[in-house]
C-alpha cells in the first residue's frame, strides 16, 4: 500500500481503512495536514489544527468522522451531479497548492491541470 490515507483503497479492507483514516485525524496527523509542505512550519498557528484536535476528541466524534470519510466513497456511486463539481474543485485546489503539499500527489496534479 501506498501509505496515503486519501489515495484509492479497493482493496483495503474496512477496518484497516478506518485506521488509516483514524491516525490521520490524530492529533500529529491533523497537524502534518497543517504544516506539511510548508518551508517553515513554526508560521502555522497552532490554533486551527489544536481545535480540530479537540473537536475530534470529543466523545463520538472521531467515530462520526469516519463514518462520514468512508461514507463519502459510497456516495460517489450515487451522487454524479455533485462529482461534476468536483473536477473543476480539484483543478482549482491544484494550482493553489504548492507542490509539497501531500493531500493532492504529483501525478493527479499534473493530470489535473494538463
Amino acid at each position: 500500500m501506498g501509505g496515503h490515507p486519501y489515495g484509492s483503497t479497493g482493496k483495503i479492507p474496512h477496518l484497516r481503512i478506518r485506521e488509516i483514516l483514524r491516525q490521520a485525524l490524530s492529533p500529529a496527523g491533523l497537524r502534518s495536514q497543517y504544516t506539511d509542505g510548508v518551508p517553515d512550519p513554526d508560521v502555522i498557528a497552532p490554533e486551527g489544527y489544536t481545535l480540530d484536535a479537540a473537536m475530534i476528541d470529543r466523545p463520538g466524534n472521531m467515530d462520526i468522522q469516519l463514518d462520514l470519510f468512508l461514507d463519502l466513497r459510497q456516495q460517489r456511486k450515487t451522487l454524479p451531479s455533485f462529482l461534476g463539481v468536483l473536477p473543476q474543485i480539484e483543478v482549482a485546489a491544484a494550482r493553489n497548492l504548492g507542490k509539497a503539499r501531500p493531500v493532492l500527489c504529483s501525478a493527479r496534479r499534473k493530470g489535473l491541470l494538463a
